[in-house]
């Protein structure tokens, strides 16, 4: 349970340059209009979870295995794996923002993400997303 927490808190360290770049557009953008409680950020642990366990677990092996069998090089079907999980992620989040967007969310969150489960763990990679969405949730309780 330890290395789990531990786990966990590194991913949310790693997140914090970017879940504190992405303050101001989690305010403007009104996605989390619906963030009025004290207690409702803490849901983002639920969006990283869920997001986490679909994009890196399931499509990341996936896409691993389907291409694995393809090739003699072993990181041929990491890197495609990484980087169509990436741009599924980054697609998945348009209808927050514009779909200019889509290629720098697939850039700096998609793939950090990735990195983290391929290079650490899943706890990592579920840290990194839950503190980019729990900044974001506290900064729009904190502006109504």
């Amino acid at each position: 349970f330890v290395s789990v927490l531990k786990s966990f808190a590194i991913g949310c360290l790693f997140a914090m340059p970017m879940a504190l770049s992405n303050l101001k557009d989690s305010i403007t953008t009104n996605a989390l209009h619906w963030i009025t409680q004290f207690w409702q950020p803490i849901l983002a642990l639920e969006a990283g979870i869920m997001e986490e366990t679909w994009m890196r677990l399931f499509i990341i092996v996936f896409i691993y295995a389907l291409i694995s069998s393809k090739t003699t090089k072993k990181y041929i079907p990491i890197l495609i794996a990484l980087l169509i999980s990436s741009v599924f992620f980054g697609f998945g989040h348009s209808n927050y923002i514009s779909i200019h967007n889509c290629f720098n969310l697939t850039i700096l969150y998609g793939l950090p993400m990735g990195i983290l489960l391929i290079k650490r763990d899943f706890e990592s990679a579920i840290g990194y997303h839950f503190i980019i969405d729990f900044v974001g949730a506290i900064g729009v309780l904190v502006s109504h």
